[in-house]
């Protein structure tokens, strides 16, 4: 655990440096994988899921506000700079994710406290003001990994009406999408065009920090085979899927384990 006195010099240089716009594209980590984000540091320390971090910045704002009390009083400076939106994406990945505003940030933090934490201390902004806003917010919530997902679906299920089913579904998270069956009439419809547009060489649209492999696909197809097996016949589902498939080798091995542990069960 960082000492109370690091984590205070290290928001003091770098709220500095946010103030000065000394900041650019640069490689941080979520979780264990390497990203990049060009977004200021107070908006990082909340992408880091550090809260006590984050309340460094916090001091430091606050003696900057009792230095220019006119100074605009933001909890981090997402619209300080010409481009619409900061970003953030994974290392070897083009997706990037956008951050319009700090309820977003709050979310791709992939932690659960420092969700928490926004809502009980910030006035966050309403999405609803605009549909690119809405978007990136649904990316986010679907990309969210297990434990932010379920925390998501149990304390704040009113964030799942910002999520469009074939988000959860090019995002692979399976946890999700049994809440957004209910929600939703282009279910079917969504369904269709994933299996029909499946490359195993692009990565799954899940949160940076939150990797989703051949594992995910494995899932992702049981889940679709249960949905879908209600209404058709679930082997004769799975031969229509299998032959949209076939030719992606790692979809197919899926399909293949899924098969031989039901043959023992």
């Amino acid at each position: 655990m960082q000492e109370p006195e690091h984590l205070s010099r290290l928001a003091k240089k770098f709220f500095a440096m946010d103030r000065k716009g000394e900041f650019s594209t640069r490689q941080i980590y979520l979780g264990e994988e390497v990203c990049w984000t060009d977004a200021p540091n107070a908006l990082v320390a909340i992408l880091s899921g550090n809260i006590a971090l984050l309340q460094a910045f916090e001091r430091e704002r606050q003696l900057a506000a009792e230095e220019d009390p006119e100074g605009k009083d933001e909890i981090a400076p997402v619209w300080s700079r010409k481009l619409p939106y900061y970003t953030i994406g994974r290392k070897g990945v083009l997706k990037k994710f956008c951050i319009p505003n700090v309820l977003t940030a709050l979310i791709l933090s992939g932690n659960e406290k420092m969700l928490e934490y926004g809502f009980d201390h910030y006035q966050l902004e309403n999405p609803l003001v605009c549909s690119a806003e809405i978007e990136t917010l649904g990316e986010a919530i679907a990309g969210a990994g297990e434990k932010m997902s379920m925390y998501i679906l149990i304390v704040h299920e009113e964030l799942m009406w910002y999520v469009e089913t074939e988000q959860g579904i090019r995002a692979g998270n399976v946890l999700m999408l049994s809440d957004l069956m209910g929600r939703t009439t282009t279910l079917k419809e969504d369904i269709e065009i994933f299996l029909c547009t499946r490359n195993m060489r692009i990565p799954f649209a899940s949160a940076p920090g939150v990797p989703r492999g051949a594992e995910t696909d494995r899932e992702l197809y049981k889940w679709i085979c249960y949905y879908e097996g209600m209404k058709e016949g679930k082997e004769n589902f799975q031969k229509r899927v299998y032959a949209q498939i076939k030719d992606e080798p790692e979809f197919a091995h899926a399909i293949e384990k899924e098969k031989r542990e039901e043959a023992i069960v």
